[in-house]
């Protein structure tokens, strides 16, 4: 069972759109700070962000710094080589029939793709 999320994030861009980084994480850190709980599903480029043999940029870092629930979703990590033993502790391998459960518990949906 997946845990009461305020607002799940489906983001779709990979490390080479940065400026979308750029722009999310002030807009999560005020939801966080009026008492939201944030969850993120990186999926179809972004999961590239979630791989913890790459080197992380202050963007990314400061992404994974923030309180949040990270899913990554296992069909496009493997579209992309990406085993589930190398990604970033924070990040939780989900199946789409995860998803549903994790959109589902979820009160609002943001797509940023």
């Amino acid at each position: 069972m997946v845990e009461k999320i305020n607002i799940t994030y489906l983001y779709g861009y990979g490390s080479d759109a940065l400026n979308h980084l750029n722009t999310i994480i002030p807009l999560i850190n005020e939801q966080i700070a009026s008492g939201s709980k944030i969850g993120m599903v990186l999926i179809h480029d972004s999961v590239v962000l979630s791989f913890s043999k790459r080197k992380f940029n202050d963007i990314i870092k400061n992404l994974f710094d923030l309180p949040v629930k990270f899913f990554a979703m296992s069909p496009d990590l493997k579209a992309r080589g990406i085993s589930a033993d190398n990604l970033f502790d924070k990040v939780e391998p989900i199946e789409y029939t995860d998803l549903v459960d994790v959109l589902e518990n979820s009160e609002k949906i943001v797509s940023w793709m």
